[in-house]
């Protein structure tokens, strides 16, 4: 390979690959490089200096590249994939660029075929030039401090602290969000507020999807509340649960939509929330190929009268966390596999959990990932009614398909799952 070949940031890869990234309006690197550029705001002028040489020695051989698709849909905070599945459920998840700090998820949705630009959302800046192209805007802030499954210290003092900001940003003030963090328990309450940051400040963006445990529906309320006072057209936040979904496992997440230049109802998409067709979601049992009678044990070899310890898997799955990672059957101790909690889900069952990393995910580390998710027929209903499109016909095919192969036809009815029939 010749030397004008090479990305003059000096990471050796080929400037073709940064120019298709970069040339498709997305950030970041090539697919699977490791210079990763704009980790932080010190950074930016190298990736200037990068494309500027990089086209510069494009027209200079005299050679024209194709440019990618550009990636308008901006998700910070993407974790190990679960908008980007369902953006796939609905066929636009080459619009799709994830921001995502933790690198074990990066190498989860990278090895899945996903984009991940490894970056601290709080360090962006939303008005950089580079953010330009951005239309569509999907935040999943981190939820342990407002969860029920946490200590929920961001739901007292902290709760209040955290809508002054996003009302301070509403003004286009942000001395409030800026002393956020060090003013809160626990940091992370403060990533929450980052919705409001990107969704009023990205210049171009004109639609807003955001998700978080169903605690934080009141300061969603009052983002609705600041988008519409900017003169937002129609902002809207509900509650889904994934099992309306189709989904096996339980889950409960709260959204807010924010939409600047048309009424989020269409005639083609339903609300997720209340959907037209009901989506059946099979039990742990028949998802997972169990014969009827199994318990599943959460805590280990306890006491069952200390309450909480077994759930039965004719019904659905609990909400799955990282301690998911030691369930087993009761009557002979099988644990779950990653592939299958992930499947519980809402995951396709190849779902490569061990990530792109020359030495694969610990499976602690799998789990971790797979209980920090948004389910992907969740956040395809979700995307799709946002979106405007017909995404009920595509989710029953892609359940279909996740779910159907291993139940026998007697597990189907009982079930009261889409039949092929039905469903084409």
């Amino acid at each position: 390979m010749r030397a004008d070949d090479l990305c003059p940031a000096g990471c050796g890869h080929p400037v073709t690959a940064h120019e298709e990234f970069f040339g498709c309006g997305a950030l970041g690197t090539a697919p699977g490089c490791g210079c990763t550029f704009g980790e932080a705001d010190h950074e930016m002028d190298l990736i200037a200096d990068a494309v500027e040489a990089a086209t510069r020695i494009r027209h200079e051989r005299g050679r024209r590249r194709p440019r990618g698709r550009r990636r308008d849909i901006l998700d910070l905070f993407a974790g190990p994939g679960g908008w980007d599945e369902g953006a796939r459920i609905l066929g636009v998840a080459d619009q799709v660029l994830g921001v995502e700090l933790d690198p074990g998820a990066c190498a989860v949705a990278r090895a899945a075929g996903h984009a991940r630009h490894r970056a601290d959302v709080h360090t962006q800046d939303p008005r950089h030039p580079k953010y330009r192209h951005v239309r569509k805007l999907v935040v999943s802030s981190p939820c342990p401090t407002f969860s029920r499954s946490g200590k929920l210290t961001g739901l007292g003092e902290d709760y209040q602290k955290a809508l002054d900001a996003v009302t301070c940003l509403g003004v286009n003030c942000d001395c409030d969000y800026r002393a956020l963090p060090g003013r809160v328990t626990d940091p992370r309450t403060a990533l929450v507020a980052e919705t409001a940051r990107w969704g009023l400040h990205l210049p171009n963006v004109d639609l807003v999807v955001a998700e978080q445990v169903p605690g934080v529906a009141y300061l969603w309320e009052d983002l609705a509340a600041e988008f519409l006072a900017q003169g937002w057209e129609d902002a809207d936040v509900f509650t889904v649960h994934a099992g309306g979904a189709g989904v096996v496992a339980r889950r409960e997440r709260t959204f807010l939509l924010a939409s600047r230049y048309r009424p989020l109802a269409t005639t083609l998409a339903a609300r997720p929330d209340m959907p037209a067709r009901a989506f059946a979601a099979p039990t742990m049992a028949q998802a997972l190929g169990w014969p009827v009678g199994h318990m599943v044990r959460t805590r280990g070899n306890r006491d069952p009268r200390s309450g909480g310890n077994l759930f039965s898997a004719d019904g659905p799955s609990l909400c799955l966390t990282g301690s998911s990672r030691s369930w087993e059957r009761d009557a002979d101790g099988l644990q779950l596999t990653a592939a299958e909690a992930g499947m519980l889900q809402g995951f396709r069952r190849d779902y490569p959990w061990a990530g792109d990393l020359p030495k694969p995910l610990s499976r602690t580390a799998q789990f971790k990932r797979v209980a920090d998710v948004v389910c992907p027929p969740v956040a395809a209903a979700v995307l799709g009614y946002a979106l405007g499109l017909d995404w009920e016909p595509a989710l029953v095919a892609y359940l279909r398909e996740l779910y159907c192969p291993p139940l026998r036809s007697e597990q189907l009815q009982l079930s009261g799952f889409p039949d092929v029939s039905a469903a084409a």
